[in-house]
This record gives C-alpha cells, structure tokens and sequence, in this order.
C-alpha cells in the first residue's frame, strides 16, 4: 500500500482508507473547547459530538478521553446537527449546505452532494434510503438513496428552518422561524406539500421533540409549545425565564428538560405545566441534550462543555478536565518532557510528562502574562500587563517580581544571556536591562509605536516589531533604525543572515541579514500570530480561528495543517522537526509528535478522483491567460470565482452541477490590471482559495 501525505485542503476519500492517529492532537483543555452543538449517543459510554470547525468529537468511555474524527469536508465549516438511523448508519450536516454520512458508526466519513449552499440545521431520515434535510431561508431538501442525491422540495417561506421530524415516509413535521415570526409547515405526502400551521406564538422556535405521534414540543423564547395532536394544533406552555431554549428532551409525557443560554437546565415532571431550574455548575450556553436511558443522560454546548447525569437529571456533572483559563499567550519547553507556558490573569503552569498534564505555578501576580523566555534551562523571565515583569532561577518553580517602573503593557521580552534584556510593549515601550532584570531602563520615546515582537542576536544586534514598523539596532537597543515599513507581528532568525517575520496572513524572509526581504502568502486570509523554524528549510505559522500551516522550503509555500477548532493559536513552539506544541485560547494546548502531518493509508486507486483537489494554476505568473483545473469525488453544484486583492468579484468561471471528476478552464485576464488575483472553488462543503500573478 501507498502512504499519502494529507494536509487540511488536499483531503481524501474516508471511504476506502484507514486513519491513524497523527498530527495535532489536543492536550488541553479535555474535550477540546469547541463548540459542541449537537451529539448522537450510542449507549452509555459511546458519543459522537459535532460543531464548529468542522468538529467532530468520539468517546467511548463516557467522555474521559476524546478523539478527533477525521472527514473529507472542509474542516471550516460548522456541523450543526447529527442523526443516527442505527448504530451505524449517520448523517451530519452544517455551515454552507455540507453534508456527510457515515456507514461505520463514526469510524470514516464521505462528502454527500447538496443541492443547496445555505446552511443546514437538522437531518432526518425515516429509513436507509429517504430522509430530509432543512435550513436557512427555507431550504427544505429530500433524497431517497440515503443521500447519495438530493431535491429541493418548496417549502413556501423563507424563514429559517431549525428542526425536521418525520412519523412515517409521508407525515412530517417542520418548525423554525425569524426575528418577527414562527414557523411550523406539516406534510402529509412525504414533503411533496408543505401546510402551514398556526403558531401560538410569534416567536421562533428553535427545536422539535416528540414523544409519540401525538405529543410533541418545540422550543422558543422565553417558552415552549406544545401538542397533543401530532402538530395540528399547538399551545403556549410559558418556562418562566426569558431565555431562548436551544434543545429540549422528553423520556415520556411527563418528564422532560429543556436547556439554553448561560447553563440553563430546566425540569418538569407535568408535562410542561410547571418547571424548575437545576444546577448546571456551568454558565456556558448549552446547545444539545439527550438520554439513552431513564437515567443516563449527556448535554453538550459551548467551549466544549459536557455534563453528564446517571440519576435521570437529579445531579449533573462536568466531563470536563484540564487548566481553565480565558488565554494561553507564549509557552516554552526545556525538552521532550519539561515545559512551561504562561497566560491571562497571572497564569504559569508546567508540565513534566509532555504536556499530558499540568500544573498551575504561583505567579505572585494576576496580571496577564504575554511572552516567555529563557536562557537555559534554569535561568528565564516572564513579563505581561501593567508593567509587569517576572524572573525565575530555578526553571520556573518559583518567580520574583522585578521592578520596571511603568504601568503600561509589555507584550515582548528577550534575553540573550543572564545579564542583558530587553522588554516591549504598548505605546512606546520599550526597556532594556544590563543587570539581569533588576533595573529597567527606558529606550524609547514615541508613544506611536506599539511593539509586538523583539528578537536579539547578541548583545548589539536586534530586531523589533511594532504594529507599523520593523526596526533594526547595532548599538544594544540604544538607537533604532528602520528597516522595513511594515508591521511584524513575530520575528525569528536561526543565524544572522535568515530570518523571517509574519504580518496579518502573510510570512516575510531575509537571507542577508535583513537587507532585502521577500512576501510569501500563507495560503488563507487568516492572519498568522505566531512562526517558528527549526531549520532554514522547516517551519510553521499559527493564528487566527484555528490556523496552522508548515513549510517545506523556507517559507515560500505552506501547506494547511488540522487543528479541528476555531479558536485562536497565539504561539507555537518546536524541539526539533517533529516534536512541538500550540497555545492559545480558551487554554487550548496541542502538540504533535510528527510535525503536525496527517497520514493515510489508502488501499485502492481507481479513475474517479478520490478527494477534493484545486490544482494550481498553469502558467503562473501569466499575461493574459491561464489555465486552472480541479477535480471533486461527488457530484456537486460547483462555483469557481477569480477575485482581486481586495475581495472584489472579477470574475465567474463555472457556477453549476458537475458529475464527479477533474475538470479544466482557461480564464483570459484581458483588460485588468496587473498584480495579485485568487481563484476559489466551492463545492459541497469543500471549499479552497489560491493566489496568482498576472503580470502584463
């Protein structure tokens, strides 16, 4: 068998292939803190939970332990509802009309086509075959070959669509609504037709639950409505608190839960008639709930929340471990085993096994911490907000405030040995110290200068980044030129000739000390916060909403790595090529033990493209055209877009079906400008941007 390297925008064929457990892989905090907006349970102990970023979360021993699921979707996109049929047969669907299906319980994932690229909120279906998707602005799309192609039935609104239930193949029920409006459609020929219905309220309900085929309720704001008709007629039940109710659960006609914003559990045991509010022990909002029993029951919501009850909802208790704290900012690691990382509010923990677990470190402040650095591994400072600076003797075990002086904020510091540093931050400061952090001496004097980043060589020579600018020193930091007009978020050299800094989504290199630099784009508009490099050739960028990228040859093309959230990745740090780890928010810790690659094993080859694939462009750059081909593994509504540097639509090279295959359009560039333009693909929920250069 072949081994293919897989990163996040060449993705493949689940179907046929065998995942192993590679690439970034979370460590704190457990669950991931993602947004868990809906799970199926299999019994007691088994769950799968999806959400944004493409999440999608199993357990098999009651939410202890937790492991990514891989799927072939764009893992940008949010999944926002999943139905089992059985133990083995799923669907999902989510953000812009993705929809996957599962035939193995969870185990491998294939893209389904769509038909639509509004997004979707439920899935229903009824038997192996026929079943029901629904979403934004009314979307209501059916298929009977369990997916594998869809058709959109009319369902007279275009108010959203929240929750679909069918009784049998041709009763169904519908409820969603708007900001000013409910809506709730009935069918009684499988979907052909869609009868509104009269709502009780003009709120939007936003979940349906039946019991049988005649009770049933749905949420709203502030209430729920009930039937016991199977959806002709409905009646205010009020919940007495005006929150909005995201889900709702019901063992029988008596017992039932509903949840919400802020940690809301709330319980009646009449039928909706009267309900008491319970402690959630969380003031995260929560999205989904269920039972697989009497007794055993979960709920999932917001930054990866889970609670857990085996007394029928008596008692509810948190699934979830790890260090909670708001950020991570910059972390360090002495080897394999020892690290330390710092954060909001004070925030010092280390670990001593890999990152596997960590303790909290007496800070002595509850100021937040912005950067780390060491000498070696005893000697190393920490500093943050308010002017604050700390110093460790004794590899973090213990720190000493030292005395800078200022209140601002410093959100750099740089030692390159025991006596010399500097430190900088916020309007205009900038300090250096010649005895080891005791003193502090200001070196700056423009407060419109807001430094990020400072990287020394030595004693004389140094770097510095501002929110403008990138300024270079021979003299201590004593008197500062400008090397670059531009701002540079991190700076890293590995000698004195090569270097690299990033700003916003793009990653700049020297290779002469500083006195030309080269722009390379990182593949995504999401801005890079962070860089490292463990060799002239290898490194990687993170940032913004989950993004990691690597490089292969020095910066000037990078490739998209998994990270499975949305949340926002302040540093990363590296042993050496394989060995390294992320910080960021919500305390997010991740770290991977091959350089971040995802492998697949893939048994069978044939004619039919096996993933997802936009191919770069040939000639490029190019005057006046070029060629752009792409290949898809389903057959899918495709768009392909040419836009310009600032987001402007230039032009539209395919918007229709296509059958599953590769494809080639020429695109002519006659009469605009030269410069930078990006193609983009969109096809059932795979989506992909690359850059050109058209140059005349």
């Amino acid at each position: 068998m072949n081994k293919i390297l897989i990163f996040l925008f060449t993705v493949f064929n689940l179907q046929q292939s065998i995942v192993a457990q590679e690439g970034w892989f979370w460590q704190n905090p457990i669950p991931p803190p993602n947004y868990l907006l809906d799970f199926h349970l299999f019994d007691e102990l088994s769950m799968l939970a999806v959400g944004v970023g493409g999440t999608i979360l199993q357990t098999t021993d009651g939410g202890n332990t937790w492991e990514n699921q891989i799927t072939n979707s764009n893992p940008n996109f949010g999944f926002h509802n999943i139905f089992f049929l059985n133990d083995i047969l799923g669907w999902v669907v989510g953000s812009s009309g993705v929809t996957i299906r599962t035939t193995d319980a969870g185990l491998h994932w294939s893209v389904l086509p769509s038909e639509t690229s509004e997004g979707l909120l439920s899935v229903y279906f009824i038997d192996e075959s026929t079943g029901w998707k629904v979403g934004y602005n009314g979307v209501i799309i059916k298929s009977t070959n369990s997916g594998d192609n869809w058709f959109q039935q009319n369902s007279g609104t275009t108010d959203n669509l929240a929750d679909v239930y069918f009784f049998d193949l041709l009763n169904g029920i519908i409820v969603g609504g708007s900001l000013t409006s409910s809506t709730i459609l009935q069918t009684t020929d499988s979907g052909n037709s869609w009868i509104p219905k009269t709502s009780p309220t003009t709120n939007v309900l936003t979940s349906l639950f039946f019991v049988d085929s005649n009770t049933g309720y749905a949420g709203s704001i502030g209430e729920i409505i009930k039937t016991t008709n199977g959806g002709e007629s409905w009646s205010i039940m009020p919940i007495g608190i005006p929150y909005a109710v995201e889900d709702l659960f019901f063992a029988d006609t008596l017992r039932g839960f509903l949840i919400g914003p802020e940690g809301l559990i709330l319980v009646t045991m009449d039928g909706g008639q009267n309900w008491e509010e319970q402690v959630s022990g969380t003031n995260k909002r929560l999205y989904a709930i269920n039972f697989t029993n009497y007794n055993t029951g979960y709920i999932t919501g917001e930054d990866g929340v889970v609670l857990y009850t085996s007394n029928g909802g008596m008692n509810w208790e948190s699934k979830n471990r790890g260090i909670e704290v708001w950020w991570l900012s910059d972390s360090y690691f002495f080897d394999s085993q020892k690290g330390i990382s710092v954060g909001d509010a004070g925030t010092i923990i280390k670990t001593n096994d890999g990152g596997n677990t960590w303790d909290t470190t007496v800070s002595g402040t509850n100021h937040s911490l912005y950067s780390i650095h060491f000498i070696d591994n005893q000697q190393g400072w920490t500093a943050g907000s308010i002017g604050t600076i700390l110093k460790t003797t004794d590899a973090g075990n213990t720190w000493v405030t030292q005395v800078t002086n200022t209140t601002k904020n410093f959100s750099s510091v740089f030692f390159v040995d025991s006596i010399y540093g500097w430190a900088a931050g916020f309007n205009g400061l900038l300090m250096k110290s010649t005895d080891g952090g005791n003193t502090w001496v200001s070196k700056w004097s423009s407060v419109d200068d807001w430094f990020l980043s400072l990287f020394f060589h030595d004693t004389l020579n140094g770097w510095a980044g501002t929110t403008n600018t990138l300024y270079q020193t021979s003299d201590g930091g004593e008197n500062w030129t400008i090397n670059l007009n531009h701002s540079a978020e991190d700076i890293q050299f590995i000698n004195t000739d090569e270097g690299w800094f990033c700003s916003n989504f793009n990653v700049y290199r020297t290779t002469n000390a500083g006195n030309t630099w080269n722009t390379y784009y990182t593949g995504t508009i999401r801005s890079v916060y962070s860089i490292y490099f463990v060799s002239s050739s290898v490194g990687w960028g993170v940032g913004v909403e989950g993004k990691i990228v690597k490089t292969y040859d020095g910066g000037i093309t990078w490739e998209d790595q998994l990270s499975f959230t949305r949340k926002t990745f302040s540093s990363v740090y590296f042993l050496n090529e394989n060995v390294g780890w992320i910080v960021g928010e919500s305390g997010a810790i991740l770290k991977t033990t091959n350089g971040g690659v995802t492998f697949v094993e893939e048994d069978d080859i044939d004619e039919t493209p096996k993933h997802y694939y936009l191919i770069n462009n040939y000639p490029n750059p190019f005057n006046p055209s070029t060629k752009i081909s792409w290949q898809v593994p389903v057959g899918s509504w495709q768009t392909l877009k040419i836009y310009d540097v600032l987001g402007n639509e230039v032009a539209t090279l395919v918007e229709e079906y296509k059958p599953a295959g590769t494809y080639e359009v020429e695109w002519s560039a006659t009469g605009l400008p030269s410069g930078v333009y990006f193609y983009q693909l969109i096809s059932a929920g795979f989506i992909e941007t690359k850059k050109m250069i058209l140059i005349k």
